[in-house]
């Protein structure tokens, strides 16, 4: 293989792959390896790199192909060669045997060990299997928005390690988001540009999902394909661009392990009944600005973090006829307050932990009209406030009848009692 780029060009492709190459200590070498494939007949370059869990595939064609070839190589050690070349410069890979190449820039030259390509055994090269032809396709940023509202209340360690899973599926042909931490519960649902399998059903950790998201904010759309990986089974997220006359271009394929039997072991009927329960118990609501209620909550962060406490930080909540107020104790008190829009509530006062909190107002979808709706679920023998449940607009509260909100919906517990 012999290729040539500009250092900047070919520098942004490894750190791309790089992404989902190991990190971890003892695996094996492909798995920190980036396979390059340089097609002379079609003029295209392949990355792919796999980790344990994630994979990723994608073509360029910016790159000018000498000689046609593959190569599998150390991703930390181009990335640190190719750093040492300027980046306006001409950079070229060749292949001197099996186990080498040259990489020459400028007046640099280095000679790159190769990882050892066994044709023999395919679990030493990188590869994404094939996939499941029927999908679901929807907009990017539809995927970014369902995914941002509905895993806000994940968890990745505690109690509940697969219930932190995010479970995605087909309603009413719409894609939904929905991710159950424990106590706290939320979920999205966005509109579709065409469902292909209507059963389409996964159960993902949502770490996995927000290192996609970059990569799927370059397209105009994702299609979701269910495919399997020897005894597991995986999700497939297959990046395209459509231009203006709908021609599509494919710009990553992207695997994602799934949690192993996350559909049986997910509760979701029972979880769903849960919520619709708790949602029916809700005695009143609030209304307010919800940029002005991110400042406020921001505010509280960096007081938190001054007294070493960070996100994990309990927050005190007052809440009147006029004003929401948020205060932190600690070396440096803080407190603050916004004007309330509307509300149905007389007063109340709890506790949350910010985190949880802070998360799930941050994904809220407000919209145009920048409010924030929150209902008040109260229990116990004090009656107390043990959670606010998060919806869009009042006619999702006025006309809930035990039933939950469409299109979205959050039930985050107060501190001091658990939902």
């Amino acid at each position: 293989m012999k290729i040539t780029a500009k250092q900047s060009t070919l520098d942004g492709y490894v750190k791309r792959a790089d992404a989902y190459t190991s990190k971890e200590v003892g695996d094996a070498d492909y798995l920190k390896s980036i396979l390059i494939e340089a097609d002379d007949k079609s003029g295209s370059v392949r990355f792919t790199a796999q980790n344990s869990s994630a994979a990723i595939e994608f073509e360029v064609s910016d790159i000018d192909i000498l000689e046609g070839g593959t190569v599998l190589v150390d991703s930390q050690r181009l990335k640190t060669v190719l750093a040492v070349i300027e980046s306006g410069q001409k950079v070229e890979i060749e292949t001197l045997t099996e186990k080498y190449a040259t990489l020459k820039g400028g007046r640099a030259e280095v000679r790159l060990p190769l990882t050892v390509i066994n044709e023999a055994s395919n679990t030493l090269i990188p590869r994404i299997e094939k996939a499941d032809k029927k999908g679901v396709t929807v907009a990017s940023t539809s995927f970014r928005e369902g995914f941002r509202g509905g895993a806000v209340t994940t968890e990745l360690s505690g109690q509940h390690p697969v219930l932190a899973g995010v479970h995605i599926d087909v309603v009413e042909g719409k894609l939904r988001f929905l991710s159950f931490s424990g106590h706290a519960v939320s979920y999205k649902s966005v509109a579709t540009e065409s469902v292909k399998n209507d059963e389409f059903q996964a159960v993902i950790l949502p770490n996995q999902v927000y290192s996609a998201l970059d990569y799927i904010g370059q397209g105009t759309q994702v299609t979701l394909l269910q495919g399997k990986g020897g005894n597991t089974n995986q999700l497939h997220l297959v990046v395209e661009s459509v231009d203006k006359e709908g021609d599509k271009s494919e710009l990553y394929h992207i695997l994602l392990s799934t949690v192993a039997d996350g559909i049986e072991q997910y509760p979701l009927g029972k979880l769903l009944g849960a919520m619709g329960g708790l949602f029916s118990r809700a005695e009143a609501t609030i209304t307010t600005s919800h940029g002005q209620l991110l400042r406020i909550f921001h505010s509280a962060e960096r007081i938190s973090a001054l007294n070493r406490e960070g996100r994990g930080k309990e927050v005190a909540i007052k809440i009147d006829r006029e004003d929401f107020t948020v205060a932190v104790d600690g070396d440096t008190a803080f407190e603050d307050s916004i004007e309330l829009q509307q509300t149905t509530l007389d007063k109340g006062d709890f506790t949350i932990r910010w985190g949880l909190y802070g998360d799930a107002f941050e994904a809220y979808p407000s919209g145009e009209d920048g409010t924030f709706h929150a209902a008040v679920v109260r229990g116990g023998p004090e009656s107390r406030i043990v959670a606010l449940a998060f919806y869009l607009d009042e006619g999702d509260f006025e006309g809930r009848q035990g039933g939950l909100p469409t299109d979205f919906f959050t039930l985050v517990p107060t501190a001091t009692q658990k939902v």
